[in-house]
């Protein structure tokens, strides 16, 4: 799965998060069971997982400001050498029962995740030309998800037979493999950010530089933010609303476990929906979010296990599709130098998305019904979609400020 347009640094990142994601491919499928078995409400369950979307936009934007300073590859370490203590809170929660553990365990996978995330994503986008961006991201997914997929199959014959405790300290191993890969054999990324670090004082003032960000940032990036929010709403619902709603009506562990293999199907295509997606990218955002506006729909009226496995699968490829587009333009729209700010701001985005997406929607299934939930997101693709289209012209718009950074930085190099 090497792709000689990438350089050797971008498919080592790819396979190291892959082999950390194999410990965490005998958890995450079950983890929204064992979420909603201490919450006992889709709500309360929600609640449970906000602590790490709460501790993720906690250290957004630290991240974001000392990814632009400092090496990437540092980034990623600091958030990769976090895991180990993740699988051993999750292991002893289950153990002892204590809901604090759990609390503890998702913190720490909120501020990993932040360092981890960020620092990959900065990697790629000073590593690859704004042409190959979709494309490069897509090369991630793919190789990435391929290991975790592999992971969850062979899962579906240990987890159904095996208490959530031992399955957690999977986690520890193969997050000390990706460390050590990641330490020993991915280049370090020379840049002017990187040389300014030692001279840079991190204060309580990054929030207000993160407000000159988004107060610089156009139409387009301000839409592509309002698109992310989304994204990471609807795979909120599919990835943890979904799995417990099955669970609640009858499906087994293992059609839970089936559940997520789905979800994740589409990213083994990473690497040519990536390139539809650097052709395409307008075009793929429109129909990736009429299609979710027809799963949603249907799934409001037909609610059986089959027809959850075909909206898991449909918004599966939504998601991937989406987000590799919306990554390319936002690279297109962004300042080089503001890589990561504007990636941290991205992802703060995506993950307001992801804490309020099984929060809102468990509201709406505990205190109405499935179906109301459902056509509330159908709605909200729909109501997005127009805004796009009204909004297009403002995506191929490149400040006159950041056409000559580039051409800076092309020099340069």
């Amino acid at each position: 799965m090497l792709n000689k347009k990438f350089s050797p640094g971008i498919s080592l990142i790819a396979w190291a998060t892959g082999i950390r994601w194999i410990g965490w491919g005998f958890v995450e499928p079950i983890l929204p069971l064992f979420l909603f078995s201490f919450g006992d409400s889709f709500a309360n369950a929600g609640l449970l997982k906000a602590t790490y979307d709460i501790s993720y936009l906690l250290f957004l934007p630290i991240t974001g400001i000392l990814v632009d300073k400092i090496s990437a590859k540092k980034i990623i370490l600091i958030g990769l050498i976090a895991y180990p203590l993740i699988g051993l809170s999750y292991s002893l929660a289950a153990f002892f029962s204590i809901t604090a553990l759990i609390v503890v365990a998702r913190f720490l996978n909120g501020f990993a995740y932040a360092f981890d995330s960020i620092g990959r994503a900065t990697y790629y986008m000073r590593a690859v030309k704004d042409k190959h961006i979709s494309s490069a991201f897509g090369h991630f997914d793919s190789i990435s998800s391929f290991v975790y997929i592999g992971a969850m199959l062979l899962g579906l014959l240990i987890v159904p037979h095996v208490s959530f405790q031992w399955l957690a300290l999977l986690i520890i191993p193969f997050s000390l493999i990706a460390v050590f890969m990641i330490q020993l054999w991915l280049p370090s990324q020379t840049t002017k950010q990187s040389v300014q670090t030692h001279h840079h004082k991190l204060s309580l003032h990054f929030f207000r530089g993160l407000k000159k960000e988004l107060t610089d940032w156009g139409i387009g990036l301000h839409v592509v933010g309002i698109f992310v929010f989304f994204l990471g709403f609807i795979k909120s619902v599919v990835q943890f609303v979904l799995p417990i709603f099955a669970f609640t009506q009858g499906a087994s562990i293992t059609q839970v476990i089936f559940m997520a293999i789905l979800l994740n199907i589409p990213t083994l295509f990473g690497d040519p929906i990536g390139r539809v997606a650097d052709n395409h990218r307008l075009g793929s955002i429109i129909f990736g979010l009429c299609m979710t506006t027809v799963f949603f729909f249907a799934l409001a009226f037909d609610q059986n296990y089959i027809f959850l496995l075909i909206t898991i699968l449909g918004i599966g490829f939504v998601n991937e599709i989406v987000g590799l587009s919306g990554k390319g333009i936002m690279s297109r729209l962004s300042r080089p130098s503001h890589y990561g700010k504007t990636n941290s701001i991205m992802e703060a985005l995506r993950d307001f998305g992801t804490l309020s997406g099984p929060i809102v929607i468990g509201l709406l299934i505990d205190l109405l019904n499935p179906s109301l939930a459902f056509i509330t997101v159908g709605s909200l693709g729909l109501l997005l979609a127009g805004l796009i289209l009204l909004t297009k012209q403002h995506f191929d718009k490149v400040s006159i400020h950041h056409y000559h950074q580039r051409r800076h930085v092309s020099r340069a190099s």
